[in-house]
């Protein structure tokens, strides 16, 4: 959600290269597809693992199968390091290699199989190199979440389902309230004064 919301361009223009990002952009490549697509493969063991009970563990994961220049996903070594994390022996990793491609053949929304948290860890790999020269340290996945939040705008809140569920959610629960009143109605200059 907050990968595709307006706070992802406010994040790059903090954290980018403005040089780079426009290369890529001119290139015709969109940026939060570069991501989206790198976090599609994780997504997609993530996705088998539950499908076919492998019980995976994807905690902790360090990303090292994902080139720094390019964000290209080397699934040989992702397999590796997740069974790793795992404490699993892999007895066929065609085999898994091969449920991968053959899961990302079908057809299905392809930001609904990737996890957010793997979304913004590859975005704090891509500000190192391929988006900009940022540090180590201020792109951890952490920094990266926090930094999105914050830029994540109420305008932003109130455009995404999750937003009019909760006001669904209200009106058929009379009178609990999750939203306060000026997040329903107000606009956003006037939530923001003192």
């Amino acid at each position: 959600m907050l990968i595709r919301s307006s706070a992802f361009y406010r994040l790059l223009a903090e954290m980018g290269s403005e040089d780079k990002l426009d290369a890529i952009v001119a290139k015709g490549l969109d940026l939060r597809e570069i991501i989206r697509d790198t976090g599609h493969d994780i997504g997609v063991l993530r996705l088998i693992s539950l499908r076919d009970g492998l019980n995976l563990t994807f905690d902790g994961l360090r990303y090292g199968f994902i080139h720094k220049n390019t964000l290209a996903v080397n699934i040989s070594d992702m397999i590796d390091e997740v069974y790793n994390r795992s404490a699993q022996r892999c007895e066929d990793k065609e085999k898994i290699a091969s449920a991968i491609l053959k899961c990302k053949e079908m057809e299905y929304d392809i930001w609904h199989i990737c996890s957010g948290h793997d979304l913004t860890a590859i975005l704090g790999k891509a500000l190192l190199s391929l988006f900009g020269t940022n540090s180590t340290q201020a792109v951890r996945r952490a920094e990266i979440e926090s930094k999105l939040r914050m830029a994540f705008s109420l305008d932003d809140l109130r455009r995404t389902k999750l937003f009019i569920a909760v006001l669904g959610w209200e009106r058929a629960n009379k009178p609990f309230l999750v939203w306060r009143e000026a997040f329903r109605l107000e606009p956003l200059s006037a939530i923001e004064a003192p």
